[in-house]
Order: structure tokens, then sequence, then C-alpha cells
């Protein structure tokens, strides 16, 4: 009876280990710079902040592809003469 509740609680730690997608349903992204959505298909920063962290102020992954969208919107070049 031990092994099969060890086994059992393995196999969902394991299930939930591999699993792409938080307890909040918003995709885990290794890159923030380059989203995916939950099928692993690239998207846009602004179009994964619009679909999956309007209201998730909490979420790890939103705070890194906001602040990845922040840090690159504000990139650009001096004025001319400058």
């Amino acid at each position: 009876m031990k092994k099969i509740f060890g086994l059992m609680i393995s196999a969902t730690i394991f299930l939930t280990a591999c699993s792409n997608v938080d307890s909040d349903g918003v995709p885990r992204v290794e890159d923030p710079n380059n989203p995916v959505d939950a099928d692993g298909k690239p998207i846009k920063r602004i179009d994964f902040i619009m679909k999956y962290c309007q209201g998730e102020d909490s979420n790890k992954t939103c705070r890194k592809v906001i602040q990845a969208d922040r840090m690159n919107s504000s990139k650009g070049g001096l004025p001319k003469g400058w």
C-alpha cells in the first residue's frame, strides 16, 4: 500500500513538473523576449500579455514578459544631432 501511494505521489510531482502551464493557466516561457503560447507556438510579447496576463500581477512568468516588453520598448536611438 505504501509503495502504491509513493508511486502516485511521485507521478503527480513528475506530471506537474513537466507541465508547461502554471496553475493559473499562464504558459511558462524560457525566454521572456520570445514567449510562446500554451501550444508552444511563438507569440508577440504584447499579445502574450493581453491574452494571459490580464490581472495576473503575482505571476512570475507575466512579470518577466512584462519587464522584457518594457525594456525593449524603451530602446531607441538618439535623435539626429546628438
